[in-house]
């Protein structure tokens, strides 16, 4: 199981580590950093919720 960084996977949403990590404490997603790692099971949660906000940005480059 691959761990995943805050902060890549705000990268991969085109976001700040800090707007990730409001994120992720929404959803009370335990993570105090940008350089926190996460379980996979967490990762697909939240790329299960802000798919939006990824097609949302996708929409906007095209």
């Amino acid at each position: 199981m691959a761990k995943t960084r805050v902060h890549d996977l705000a990268k991969e949403y085109g976001m700040s580590s800090k707007e990730m990590l409001e994120h992720l404490r929404d959803m009370k997603i335990p993570a105090k950093s940008a350089s926190s790692t996460l379980e996979d099971a967490y990762v697909s949660m939240v790329r299960k919720k802000l798919k939006p906000i990824l097609e949302a940005r996708a929409a906007e480059i095209e």
